[in-house]
């Protein structure tokens, strides 16, 4: 395990690339931490450091950037690098007073971003924590407690099944279909795995849900109808569009 520590070093930008670049060539693999408090890296820091946060076979787990001069771009780097991580749990941003709230709501969007089902579940349910110790940062409520949840389980199924069920009071069946999950009994079977993996302070509410999946599932599927006639003897299926008093519809 390799733990890379150079605090007050006078690191800039420019300079992170060749530290980059020997991460990359020899130890990126077995690296677990790079501590770069107060060296001052900036964006063109995080642009390399981006390198490592996105390499294959990355098994960083801490990142500090405390007191580095980052600043809303320099968090924009970071979250497209981290997107597709499941590794980082730590990555410490505090004392960079250039970060506003609009980097914040950056990194909020990429632990829990509301726009969608699907778009909650593909979320980063990994980092758990943005500030060293005795640090505090400014940070809404939400944010905090997707951080909680993040640092709640190490089952990140469950972690993602609870931000679905904090974020969405309306369980939209869609993703369902999307995921393969074509059959109602499988929908309600995930609300009930749901309602065996609720974490502290997730409001479930599993049986109004359920019911609202049901009416949801039953609107989405495509009707189809079979002829009155008894003396076709064949079986059509019809658009669900069409009008016909004269004929039933089964699901």
């Amino acid at each position: 395990m390799i733990i890379i520590r150079l605090r007050q070093c006078g690191i800039t930008g420019k300079g992170m690339g060749g530290i980059v670049s020997a991460i990359k060539g020899k130890c990126n693999n077995n690296l677990r931490s790079i501590r770069l408090t107060k060296n001052p890296i900036g964006s063109r820091g995080c642009s390399h450091l981006a390198e490592v946060l996105r390499g294959p076979g990355t098994k960083l787990v801490e990142l500090s950037l405390s007191d580095c001069h980052l600043n809303d771009n320099s968090i924009k780097i970071l979250t497209k690098a981290i997107k597709n991580n499941k590794v980082l749990r730590h990555l410490l941003i505090d004392r960079n007073p250039d970060i506003t709230r609009i980097g914040y709501s950056r990194l909020s969007k990429l632990l829990c971003n509301k726009s969608s089902v699907n778009a909650t579940y593909d979320s980063n349910h990994t980092i758990k924590c943005i500030a060293s110790a005795n640090q505090r940062v400014r940070i809404t409520r939400n944010f905090r407690k997707s951080l909680v949840l993040n640092g709640s389980s190490s089952n990140k199924s469950s972690v993602a099944m609870n931000k679905i069920l904090r974020c969405h009071e309306h369980l939209s069946m869609e993703p369902f279909f999307e995921w393969d999950l074509k059959v109602l009994p499988l929908a309600i079977h995930w609300l009930e795995t749901a309602r065996g993996n609720l974490l502290d302070g997730t409001e479930g509410n599993i049986d109004a849900r359920k019911l609202s999946a049901i009416y949801e599932f039953a609107r989405m599927m495509p009707l189809f109808f079979v002829p009155a006639s008894p003396k076709q003897g064949k079986k059509r299926k019809h658009s669900m569009m069409t009008r016909s008093r004269k004929r039933s519809f089964v699901l």
